[in-house]
């Protein structure tokens, strides 16, 4: 009886007492497990976004090359006289029938802009030929060529050079390398330099 007389009120006063303290901790565990958790969703949103962002960026990047071959292929079809010129300019030509913005000038060829920020030019090459030239990264390169390279007959992809800025031009692929572009060529080719200019040589003529 005597224990249960007294247990109460001492459970009370320890209640009252120890109430405040585990509250305070316990509400300091909540802001400091809810920060930690705002950290992370925050962390995983940026990543996702930034995931989505290079997606699209590589997606728009591949198409502008796409866009420029199959346009170019257009002008071909109708006017016999493009593609004859050697070193035609043919991001000028497009810009005249506003398939492409001009942004401005690369070793005496008028430039565009990729989604990297980087130049592109396209001009001909030689006789039927295309030959687009494009500043990237070294691993946009590697993105870019694993991208094109799955397909390169059906592109009319005749040829693939890459150069850093201090290095002379290396082929990486011909049309007689049996159609194959392996990651080992676009490994050794992307290989150099933070930033590496790219020429892809297509058919005029699909």
């Amino acid at each position: 009886m005597a224990g249960s007389r007294f247990s109460k009120p001492i459970a009370g006063r320890l209640a009252k007492f120890a109430t405040p303290q585990m509250t305070s901790a316990r509400s300091v565990l909540l802001v400091v497990v809810a920060g930690i958790v705002a950290v992370l969703i925050g962390v995983s949103l940026w990543i996702s976004l930034g995931a989505i962002a290079q997606k699209t960026r590589m997606s728009m990047g591949v198409h502008q090359i796409i866009d420029i071959v199959d346009n170019a292929r257009q002008i071909a079809d109708t006017d016999h006289s493009f593609g004859v010129v050697i070193r035609d300019d043919v991001v000028l030509r497009l810009s005249q029938t506003n398939r492409i913005d001009i942004t401005g000038e690369s070793e005496g060829f008028k430039a565009a802009t990729n989604p990297w920020n980087g130049t592109l030019t396209a001009f001909i090459s030689g006789a039927g030929l295309l030959r687009i030239e494009d500043s990237v990264s070294s691993q946009i390169c590697v993105r870019v060529l694993g991208l094109l390279g799955k397909d390169v007959r059906s592109l009319g992809l005749q040829q693939i050079d890459v150069k850093s800025q201090h290095e002379a031009w290396r082929q990486i692929y011909t049309d007689t390398s049996n159609g194959t572009l392996g990651r080992a060529e676009i490994n050794a080719g992307c290989r150099s330099g933070e930033f590496v200019n790219l020429a892809l040589t297509f058919r005029l003529h699909s």
